[in-house]
């Protein structure tokens, strides 16, 4: 009889004991299950961090200087495109003027463009192919500024410059020097090769239009201060040319940037239903393992307490006797 009181108190201990083992086992499941849903929040809300600095510095771009950089550029380019083409060709892009340089030539203008610089906004503009304009209006109408520089055309002709740099490209040239290395957003050299092709063999590659519009603008603000002293020599910078494609590189940049803002923005979105459809699965893997560990956790706590039962009444039944 004490033999059998023995055993089943060594089966009650040997159930107990797998109770307890199976109960670390789940708890050592149940540990890592949780320290891998803490380990994809942690990348989750590492990934949205970057996103939110990428997007800090995007808009940055845009309002430092790619933003107020275009709109000078537009407006430098516009004033020139106003003053330099017929009524049809501008009518492309707004109202014809009541008078401009064109008009007040004769068309003569224009013509400087069509037949010596040979500009076709497309597809040469369009496609990078155009860029350094070395007179607005040509060296025969510039000779005749020079031989009656107090003619409506020459007088004209002037106060154009003058509106164009002053209010245009010294501002634009200004941004530049200070903005531009911080806050550009430079395409790969390849790209910058195919878009502009006109410039591909150029050492400055992707700076040679800040660097020429820096040059033409210094140049021709000292042209402004000769003119003050009725000194009409110079007419229009000859060391350094206009690069006409500079906004062109300016309106790519801004295209590229607000396209990057709004996948960005609408992204944010994105990774915050991507976090949820992790955080769902992550759930729902947890609460597999967890099913699959309490029906296990089951099986061996009802062997146990059915085990103990017996247990009990074993010695209970090796008691009485």
């Amino acid at each position: 009889m004490p033999a059998d009181y023995g055993s089943a108190q060594l089966v009650q201990g040997i159930l107990i004991f797998l109770s307890a083992v199976v109960g670390v086992v789940g708890y050592i499941v149940q540990s890592k299950l949780k320290g891998k849903e803490r380990e994809r929040e942690s990348q989750i809300e590492h990934e949205q961090h970057l996103r939110k600095q990428r997007l800090v510095r995007v808009r940055l771009q845009i309002t430092g200087f790619v933003g107020p950089a275009t709109m000078l550029g537009m407006g430098l380019w516009n004033e020139v495109w106003m003053n330099v083409m017929g009524d049809d060709a501008i009518n492309k892009f707004g109202f014809a003027p009541r008078n401009n340089l064109n008009k007040l030539s004769n068309g003569r203008v224009e013509k400087y463009w069509n037949e010596v610089l040979k500009f076709k906004f497309v597809p040469d503009y369009i496609k990078g192919r155009f860029n350094h304009l070395p007179s607005f209006v040509g060296g025969e109408l510039e000779d005749e500024i020079r031989a009656s520089p107090k003619s409506k055309f020459a007088t004209r002709y002037r106060a154009v410059c003058r509106r164009i740099v002053e209010q245009y490209a010294v501002p634009l040239r200004d941004l530049i020097m200070k903005e531009a290395q911080s806050l550009t957003a430079f395409p790969t050299p390849d790209i910058f090769k195919e878009d502009f092709p006109c410039v591909a063999k150029s050492g400055w590659l992707r700076n040679v239009f800040y660097i020429d519009l820096i040059g033409w603008t210094t140049e021709f603000a000292q042209i402004l201060r000769e003119w003050e002293t009725d000194d009409f020599t110079m007419l229009f910078p000859e060391t350094h040319q206009f690069p006409f494609q500079i906004l062109r590189y300016l309106t790519k940049q801004l295209s590229e940037l607000r396209e990057l803002e709004t996948e960005l923005g609408s992204g944010h979105h994105k990774m915050e239903s991507g976090e949820e459809r992790i955080s769902k699965q992550g759930e729902a893997e947890s609460k597999n393992d967890n099913t699959s560990e309490a029906k296990s956790s089951k099986k061996y706590v009802a062997g146990a307490a059915v085990g103990a039962a017996g247990a009990t009444v074993l010695a209970s039944v090796v008691s009485e006797s």
